[in-house]
């Protein structure tokens, strides 16, 4: 091996230092070159000894190579660590403020929760409040109509006595079975629809106030007196009603009958008059809860209707059937109270599918625990 020419200068540099200052030792590391061309890493340790009147320098290398290598690898896993320690911390720091804001949010979002039951409780509490306040004058309207209708009745027996001129008699009774029978027929069918929507309204307001009381239900059985209620409906118009063997779920009795009468109505309601009515009816256990689906081939829902199906008022078409717009409004607002959902899936012209989910027969004991913690 020979010393490389930048070591050279590096041992040149110290022996004349230690024998300028009287010393008599040193030591320098410096890089040789094996026969091989591999590079080496030494440790050159040299006294000063005297021979004679004559200084002569007595020199031991070492090979370091490998504790050098040693030394570089353990610099370099320092350097890491140092990194990864750096990268640690800024990833916690980086965890803590995003923790900090999904605490934030969290609180936010459950002030929003507390928000919005409050106004869903006064807006139940408005519409109970304003369907009995018009009740009253709805009723009045109503009777003052058929009072009116009664009179009118007598204003014709009236006019057909000789003693009233027939020119007048004649006028009377084209106002009266003209003008008046009309606006008569157009009050009662008003006070008709408005009788309607408020017990529509009631319906809502009931739904959003009523406590459940959870049983195991048998929703073969339930389904069947829900189908009874139309039986005169599917004969008639010869519709295909197919109901699987459904599993059982939790829930209250009244409230999910009406829940499945409300989508079989539905079904049958907006089925394609120009073909042969089918609508399926089956269930399915997934996980801790049971769906069930309401298929049919009807006229389907348009894709910009999916949306607001479920919000209040909201109707698709008018001409293929009559409605308040409550129905499915009043679903959601049971299934919300019984942990439940609803969704659907819908091509126009082709027909619908609605789901509805509510919890395992299992889970009654968990369910009634989970409704009086709520309350």
């Amino acid at each position: 091996s020979f010393v490389l020419p930048e070591s050279m200068d590096v041992i040149a540099e110290k022996f004349t230092q230690a024998l300028t200052e009287n010393q008599t030792s040193a030591m320098t590391e410096i890089k040789a070159q094996r026969k091989d061309g591999k590079i080496l890493s030494a440790e050159l340790n040299a006294r000063i000894i005297e021979v004679g009147e004559r200084k002569a320098i007595l020199a031991t290398v070492t090979d370091i190579t490998e504790r050098k290598q040693a030394e570089e690898f353990r610099e370099a896993l320092l350097a890491e660590k140092n990194e990864h320690n750096k990268y640690l911390q800024e990833t916690n720091l980086q965890l803590e403020r995003a923790y900090d804001n999904l605490e934030w949010e969290k609180t936010e979002r459950e002030k929003l929760n507390e928000e919005l039951e409050d106004k869903n409780i006064e807006l139940e509490q408005v519409i109970y409040v304003t369907s009995h306040d018009l009740r009253s004058p709805m009723v009045n309207i109503g009777g003052f109509g058929r009072e009116l209708e009664m009179s009118t009745a007598d204003l014709k027996k009236i006019v057909h006595d000789e003693q009233v001129p027939p020119q007048i008699r004649d006028k009377i009774l084209s106002i009266v079975n003209i003008d008046i029978a009309e606006s008569l027929d157009f009050i009662q069918s008003s006070v008709l629809k408005m009788d309607n929507l408020l017990n529509g309204l009631l319906q809502v307001s009931r739904a959003g106030r009523m406590t459940p009381d959870f049983e195991e239900l048998d929703m073969n059985g339930l389904m069947y007196e829900a189908r009874n209620s139309f039986e005169h409906v599917i004969r008639e118009r010869v519709i295909k009603l197919n109901i699987t063997d459904l599993p059982s779920c939790i829930g209250d009795q009244d409230q999910i009958n009406q829940v499945f009468s409300n989508l079989l109505g539905n079904a049958l309601k907006y089925l394609d008059p120009n073909r042969v009515g089918i609508i399926n009816i089956s269930g399915f256990k997934d996980e801790d809860q049971v769906v069930y689906c309401f298929e049919d081939n009807g006229i389907g829902i348009p894709e910009e209707h999916k949306e607001r199906v479920f919000q209040m008022f909201h109707r698709i078409d008018l001409e293929v059937a009559s409605g308040d717009g409550l129905g499915l409004t009043i679903i959601r607002k049971i299934l919300n109270k019984h942990h439940g959902k609803i969704w659907l899936e819908s091509e126009y012209g082709v027909g619908s599918k609605f789901f509805i989910a509510l919890p395992d027969a299992a889970n009654i004991k968990y369910m009634n625990k989970a409704y009086s913690a709520e309350k």
